[in-house]
């Protein structure tokens, strides 16, 4: 692609720029190798996703530890309100996640339906995600525009285990 000397701000009817293509492709030092030639690191694709989403969804750990420190905005929103958080937690991507948060991600933060990671971790049943949340004080008496909060979810996905953990929070008035 560089070889061909072709253009680095050309994008796809969907938004998605070359750094965006090659991460899909999991070409790693090519994704680099584009944001040194200036690619814009903050371009959006039709969801409003930047390449940091991408990188997250992906599980490409190595690239968003580089993103990160080439400053990606760690705050970015998508159209639905998703953050690269948000977008970890549904992936069950426990180490990219405690990765966000160390960048100064917010744990509380809610996406267009007003589920938090915790809500959606537990909506997909990843368990270790939906701990480690709770161990660092996510706030689960939240309720999205459901009405649901993190308890509810996961009493109706009898996801017992952390539910029996969000209920002893409850009972010792962490939240």
């Amino acid at each position: 692609m560089l070889s061909n000397r072709a253009a680095i701000d050309k994008v796809t009817r969907n938004g998605e720029t070359p750094p965006m293509l090659a991460a899909l492709d999991k070409n790693d030092s090519l994704v680099i190798d584009l944001i040194g030639k200036q690619a814009e690191l903050d371009a959006r694709d039709y969801r409003g996703w930047p390449l940091l989403f991408y990188a997250v969804d992906l599980g490409r750990e190595n690239l968003v530890k580089w993103l990160l420190k080439s400053k990606a905005n760690i705050k970015e929103r998508g159209h639905d309100r998703a953050s690269a958080l948000t977008i970890a937690a549904v992936g069950g991507r426990l180490s990219i996640s405690m990765l966000l948060v160390k960048h100064g991600a917010s744990f509380n933060t809610k996406n267009l339906e007003g589920n938090t990671a915790l809500i959606l971790s537990i909506r997909q049943r990843h368990t270790d995600v939906a701990n480690w949340l709770l161990d660092i004080t996510a706030n689960v008496t939240v309720k999205n525009q459901d009405g649901e909060t993190a308890l509810s979810v996961a009493t109706e996905e009898e996801f017992m285990n952390v539910a029996t953990k969000i209920e002893t929070i409850l009972r010792k008035g962490n939240q």
